[in-house]
């Protein structure tokens, strides 16, 4: 296998979505015209993921609808076939894809048929099934753990990439997009080349060239030193830190990086800070 580019594909329930709408019969046969729009905790998100596997006939189902009109069927299939055009990517074998989804049943469904359509279509697929990335859009209280999932399952996996010569782009088209601003900064960190999408007023495929960015070697310097940079500290205490770095605490707040009610670095700029550092020699 030699490839020479990877697309990072993060997928949502498009695919249910669109079948509902346009495979109406049979949608209401196999029961399943609401799982584009159930939450994380409904029941029938069990049975969506027992149905993420070739053979069972709701997999089978969507796949031929899929396979019929990719583009009309998966706005993140019509992303990526009109980008991999866009950008002269070819043949598919030198097309390596990386899928990922959030861990709900209904999204590793829709993950699992992109993987299986672009694995069919000749595209060397990166990981042996789509990549789940645990608590993505569950909750508040899950938000920071699955942003540190999200960099060890597919930012580290980006750093690594880049650090063999192949270019990386990021398909957002599908996915949550808080989640998706984050990876386009741990992208850009990482070395990805760009991000792209399908705008949904003009139905066209949007490329965002994204630039080369740093972390303040201040931060990582702190990061690096302290013996648990996860932990709490007192105001007082990390201030002092910050404070030796010439950093203030009142603005890395405002920024995002300390918490707002714990004196505590967030775990997900630990992780990410923690992981470029590690790979930048």
């Amino acid at each position: 296998m030699c490839v020479r580019w990877v697309h990072v594909i993060s997928v949502g329930t498009s695919i249910l979505r669109n079948f509902s709408r346009e495979s109406v019969e049979l949608c209401r046969e196999l029961g399943i015209c609401e799982w584009g729009f159930i939450g994380f905790d409904h029941p029938d998100q069990v049975r969506a993921l027992a149905s993420a596997r070739r053979g069972d006939v709701i997999f089978d189902s969507l796949y031929d609808f899929v396979s019929r009109n990719p583009g009309r069927a998966s706005a993140e299939l019509n992303a990526f076939l009109r980008a991999v055009s866009l950008f002269s990517h070819s043949p598919p074998g030198d097309v390596g894809v990386y899928v990922f989804s959030s861990d709900s049943g209904t999204g590793y469904l829709c993950a699992s048929l992109v993987h299986a359509f672009l694995s069919d279509s000749g595209y060397s697929t990166l990981s042996k099934d789509p990549v789940r990335i645990s608590g993505l859009g569950r909750n508040l209280l899950s938000f920071e753990d699955s942003l540190v999932d999200l960099v060890d399952k597919v930012v580290v996996k980006i750093l690594e990439w880049n650090s063999r010569g192949i270019r990386v782009y990021l398909n957002l088209t599908g996915g949550f997009k808080p989640e998706s601003a984050y990876l386009v900064l741990a992208g850009a960190l990482a070395g990805a080349q760009r991000a792209y999408y399908i705008h949904e007023t003009f139905d066209d495929v949007v490329s965002v060239p994204l630039p080369r960015l740093t972390i303040d070697h201040r931060l990582a310097s702190i990061i690096k030193r302290l013996k648990d940079p996860y932990q709490a500290l007192s105001e007082q205490e990390l201030e002092e830190i910050l404070r030796d770095e010439g950093l203030d605490l009142t603005d890395l707040r405002e920024r995002g990086v300390i918490q707002e009610k714990i004196p505590a670095f967030r775990k997900y700029v630990v992780k990410l800070v923690s992981e470029l550092e590690k790979h930048k020699n």
